[in-house]
C-alpha cells in the first residue's frame, strides 16, 4: 500500500547506498517488487585527488543534522567550533577547525560573527587560487540531484525509516518546497545550458539518462560527501570518513574555477556550501529563490557578508562581472578566513563574542 505504481518499486528498488540500510525500506521494496524488479547496489568510487588537506588537530564526533525547532531558531549562537550548538555540515564544521589550526588563534576568542560564518583554511584557499581560472563554461552544476529526487517520490513513512536508519541523521524534513529545492537546476540547464557547460550530477545512478552533451554524469565516478559514509566504509565517521570529506577534489574545483557563473540551490535546508565555494573558484553564484537557497536564518553571519549574486525570481539579467569576482573573491578572504584574525562586516549584526565581550577588529 506504501508503493502503490510499479515506477515507485522500481526506483525504491534501484536507489543504491541509501536504501540498503533500511531494512523497512527493502522489505516493502521486495514484497512490491516480487519479479518485477531486483534491487542491484553498486559501490561508488572517487576519481577525486588521493591526497587531501592537513587534519591537523582534534576532530570531536559530529552530532546530527539539527532539528527543524533548531533551524527555526532565530537567537545567535555558534555553528562552528568547539562552542558549537548544532552541526550543520560535518566538511564545513572539518574545515572550520583546519582555518582555526592554521590561523593560531584561540578557539574560545572567536567572536559571535567568526563562530557563525563556514570558514576555509588558507591551504585550500591557495590550491583554489593555483588553478586553471580560463572561462571556458558559461554554466556549471556539480552536485547531488537524485537524494533530493527519491526524497519527492518516496512516500514519508519510508523517506522517515531510511533516514532513521542512517548513521548521524536523526532528522526528518517536512518542508515539501524545500525538497524541490534542486528541481529548477535541470529545467535551467536544458533552456540554457551549451555544449560547452558542465552539469555533473555526483550522485546519479544507472536510471540516470543524460541531458545532452554538457553532461558529464556518470554512476559511481565522482567525489560525493554525501555518500562518503558508504564510499570510506567508515560508518563510525571517524578518520577514514572526515578525510574523504576534505580531500581536495581537484575536478570539482576546476569546473567551477572554468565556469563564469554556478548554479547553487538549496540542499536539506536552505543554503549550500556550493555558494561560497564559487565564490572562492572566481565564479558567480546563481539562485533562484533566496527564501529555498539562501534564506538558513541559522546562517546569518554568511548572509552578513555581501556577495554578489544573481537570483532569478528577482528576473535578473545574468551579465557576467569581472568586478564581481574580485570584489566577492576580496570578501571572502577576509571574512571567510583567518588571514586576517577574527573579522566581521562593519554592518554585521553580531556585536559581541560569545563571552560578551567585544570582538576586535584587525585591520585588512
Amino acid at each position: 500500500p506504501l508503493l502503490r505504481r510499479q515506477s515507485d518499486c522500481e526506483l525504491l528498488a534501484a536507489w543504491p547506498s541509501m536504501a540498503a540500510r533500511s531494512a523497512l525500506a527493502l522489505s516493502v521494496a521486495s514484497a512490491c517488487c516480487v519479479a518485477v524488479c531486483a534491487f542491484q547496489g553498486f559501490p561508488r568510487t572517487s576519481d577525486a585527488e588521493e591526497h587531501s588537506l592537513s587534519l591537523e588537530g582534534n576532530f570531536s564526533s559530529h552530532g546530527s543534522w539539527p532539528t527543524e525547532e533548531a533551524e527555526g531558531e532565530a537567537d545567535r549562537y555558534c555553528l562552528w567550533g568547539p562552542s558549537r550548538r548544532s552541526n550543520l555540515s560535518d566538511l564545513a564544521e572539518d574545515y572550520w577547525m583546519m582555518a582555526l589550526n592554521e590561523s593560531g588563534l584561540d578557539a574560545h576568542s572567536i567572536s559571535l560573527f567568526g563562530c557563525s560564518v563556514p570558514k576555509v583554511p588558507l591551504s585550500l584557499v591557495k590550491r583554489v587560487q593555483a588553478l586553471n581560472h580560463d572561462k571556458v563554461h558559461t554554466f556549471n552544476f556539480q552536485g547531488s540531484y537524485m537524494w533530493e529526487y527519491y526524497r519527492q517520490l518516496l512516500p514519508a513513512p519510508i523517506w522517515d525509516a531510511v533516514m532513521k536508519d542512517l548513521p548521524g541523521w536523526n532528522a526528518t524534513f517536512d518542508d515539501k518546497r524545500q525538497m524541490e529545492a534542486r528541481n529548477w537546476v535541470l529545467g535551467f540547464a536544458k533552456a540554457n545550458f551549451s555544449d560547452n557547460d558542465l552539469l555533473k550530477i555526483t550522485d546519479a545512478d544507472k536510471s540516470w539518462k543524460r541531458l545532452g552533451p554538457y553532461d558529464v554524469s556518470e554512476p559511481g565516478k565522482y567525489h560525493d560527501t554525501r555518500d562518503a559514509i558508504t564510499i570510506t566504509g567508515d560508518t563510525g565517521m571517524g578518520d577514514l570518513y572526515h578525510k574523504y570529506l576534505v580531500a581536495f577534489d581537484k575536478l570539482y574545483w576546476e569546473g567551477m574555477a572554468s565556469s563564469k557563473f554556478t548554479l547553487c540551490p538549496g540542499g536539506d535546508s536552505a543554503w549550500s556550501t556550493r555558494f561560497y565555494e564559487a565564490i572562492l573558484a572566481g565564479s558567480i553564484p546563481i539562485i533562484k529563490s533566496t527564501e529555498y537557497d539562501i534564506g538558513m536564518s541559522t546562517l546569518w553571519a554568511l548572509w552578513d557578508i555581501p556577495y554578489k549574486y544573481y537570483v532569478l525570481d528577482a528576473g535578473d539579467e545574468l551579465i557576467y562581472r569581472p568586478d564581481w569576482v574580485e570584489d566577492n573573491m576580496r570578501m571572502f578572504i577576509k571574512y571567510q578566513t583567518f588571514q586576517y584574525g577574527d573579522v566581521r562586516p562593519s554592518h554585521s549584526s553580531a556585536d559581541a563574542q560569545p563571552n560578551g565581550e567585544q570582538a576586535e577588529l584587525l585591520p585588512s
